[in-house]
């Protein structure tokens, strides 16, 4: 059956909707089949690119409420996929906590829930950005760790389960491993360096606490913003895809030369996560 690949994260202005339009133009190219959904109505920038014929459901309400019936279309949309298909969803920021309680209320990634009980696999994805979002977004990988893969432990801690010990405002919380969906971590660096103290990422201290509960990193590339930059920034403002803007005519050709090396590497990082086939992996 399908594999459902969650866009989520706390904190926007991360670039939740760029991992989500870059990792479905990968599953294109690869020549799987694969849709798309951007469940935020109100900010779909998602839903924008029209070549990749995105679906927009209005699941964030005014008042970022939930709407349980708009929800309930990505389970049928699923079911329609063909065989190993691949659904990617971005849920965008407005409503984070609601939908997050949402999904935890109706039990939707747990072994019981409606996706795994008809042979849907999930994969969920956190989008980490460098400046000034960096420490939010750090959290919001936290959090989504503290909800969906993992538990705090009472009494004692179940034998040959992964146990991890995370530090919060100086108190140290013991917590297990309780679900097999795999986390995608992505590393943007379009505002800076995701760098702390000169420490990467590998070196921080909530991969060295949560890393166990992460299955793979996909590390967007870092070029020269004055160049590779510019030219990232015009296609995304056009809402083109990599094929389109690889291949227009109205560009220069160092501009095509340089999305394209951008994208072949970008490419590269997600063959190396095995995003296709990590879902089956678990």
């Amino acid at each position: 059956m399908a594999t459902l690949h969650y866009i989520i994260n706390a904190k926007g202005g991360v670039g939740k909707s760029f991992s989500s339009v870059t990792l479905l133009q990968y599953l294109i190219e690869s020549g799987v089949s694969a849709r798309g959904i951007d469940v935020d109505a109100a900010n779909n920038t998602f839903g924008a690119y029209r070549e990749l014929d995105v679906v927009v459901l209005p699941i964030v309400a005014e008042g970022n409420r939930i709407e349980p019936l708009e929800f309930d279309r990505i389970a049928d949309i699923a079911e329609a996929m063909p065989e190993d298909g691949h659904l990617v969803i971005d849920t965008g920021s407005s409503a984070y906590p609601q939908l997050c309680q949402y999904l935890l209320d109706v039990d939707a990634f747990g072994a019981e829930g409606v996706y795994r009980q008809h042979g849907h696999e999930i994969v969920l994805h956190s989008v980490i950005a460098g400046g000034g979002g960096l420490v939010d977004s750090l959290t919001g990988l936290s959090d989504l760790i503290f909800n969906f893969k993992s538990a705090p432990i009472f009494g004692e801690p179940a034998e040959d389960v992964p146990t991890f010990d995370f530090e919060i405002q100086g108190e140290h919380i013991l917590r297990q491993l309780v679900s097999d969906i795999p986390l995608v971590v992505w590393l943007n660096p379009k505002d800076g360096r995701i760098q702390i103290e000169g420490k990467e990422f590998f070196d921080f201290s909530i991969y060295q606490n949560l890393g166990l509960a992460i299955d793979a990193v996909v590390t967007l590339p870092v070029h020269d913003a004055a160049t590779f930059g510019k030219d990232l920034a015009a296609m995304l403002t056009r809402r083109e895809t990599f094929d389109a803007a690889i291949n227009s005519s109205s560009r220069s050709i160092m501009t095509r030369h340089r999305l394209k090396r951008y994208w072949n590497e970008v490419k590269e990082e997600l063959q190396n996560a095995n995003v296709i086939s990590i879902g089956a992996m678990q």
